[in-house]
């Protein structure tokens, strides 16, 4: 991305120490971000309200029978990332609970997510759920129950957090959430057109994700 430099740029769930990021700004580009960006609560973001997200997840994982539920997300710190596993650990806290945490890196997918799952409910067989914010580790989490003849969802709920087509294809079907994505890039690029016609602009809140409950959880 050295070769041209944008009028502006909108990035979606910037990392910590984010390159693109630094890279933009050091070229004097205006800059928002989908989902805030970690350590820098003054770049202008469209937040996605993550913890909100992981709350309705888990209470709906709790509300179907769920009783001990992990967590699975990216070893990739984004606020999405953090703030899910922040609101996780109160939730557990609050059942007195040590939470159950697994952090992969998002490049190893699918392939990644299924021997190390299958690792954490041998190393955690108490576990009956698990909020699988990324699709790709989430189909990983449906093999690994499968490896271990664990149905899902009597044996092991499952939820992810995009309803996208990993979600919609799985065996059975995920449980995701409806993001408003459209709404999200309008918001986004609205925040940018401000940004760059006055300087400064304001964040917003990206509207309420809708669960969309399917056979892995119900």
């Amino acid at each position: 991305f050295d070769a041209v430099v944008p009028d502006g740029a909108i990035l979606v769930e910037p990392r910590e120490g984010d390159p693109m990021l630094a890279h933009f700004l050091s070229q004097g580009v205006p800059v928002v971000s989908i989902g805030c960006a970690p350590g820098r609560p003054d770049l202008p973001c469209v937040d996605l309200q993550s913890a909100a997200v992981t709350r309705c997840v888990l209470d709906h994982l709790e509300s179907q029978g769920a009783r001990k539920i992990g967590l699975v997300t990216g070893v990739q710190r984004r606020c999405s990332y953090l703030e899910s596993e922040a609101e996780h650990a109160a939730f557990c806290a609050a059942r007195g609970q040590v939470p159950v945490q697994m952090q992969l890196d998002e490049a190893g997918g699918e392939d990644l997510a299924e021997p190390a799952i299958v690792r954490l409910l041998q190393r955690e067989p108490g576990l009956d759920a698990l909020f699988v914010p990324v699709d790709a580790f989430a189909t990983g989490a449906v093999r690994a129950a499968a490896a271990l003849g664990r149905r899902v969802p009597q044996d092991l709920r499952l939820a992810t957090r995009y309803n996208g087509l990993r979600a919609r294809l799985a065996d059975p079907p995920l449980t995701a959430l409806d993001l408003h994505l459209e709404i999200l890039a309008d918001l986004a690029v609205g925040l940018l057109l401000t940004r760059m016609d006055s300087g400064a602009a304001d964040s917003v809140t990206a509207p309420t994700a809708a669960l969309i409950a399917r056979p892995s959880s119900v």
